[in-house]
């Protein structure tokens, strides 16, 4: 992954009025030069994609967590989500 940040918001009077945006590399620096005592840049990062499962990746997983009559909801919520991040 990825984790540089992908645009900059500039605050600025202490966040009262809303914020500059901009996702250019080169307009981030000139606010940094500029910057003033009520001002701010913060960063904005990706989130990270999470894949599509199939049914059929879901009824593996399932399989797995199955416990005589009962899926065990923590643990295959858990397996889902991994398997989605993967």
């Amino acid at each position: 992954m990825n984790n540089e940040p992908v645009a900059w918001l500039l605050f600025r009077d202490g966040g009262e009025s809303y914020p500059e945006y901009t996702n250019s590399y080169k307009q981030m620096r000139e606010w940094e030069t500029y910057l003033g005592d009520n001002e701010r840049i913060e960063p904005h990062y990706t989130a990270p994609q999470i894949k599509e499962l199939s049914d059929e990746e879901i009824e593996q997983i399932a399989i797995k967590w199955y416990v005589g009559t009962r899926i065990l909801p923590i643990g295959f919520a858990r397996a889902i989500l991994k398997k989605a991040s993967q």
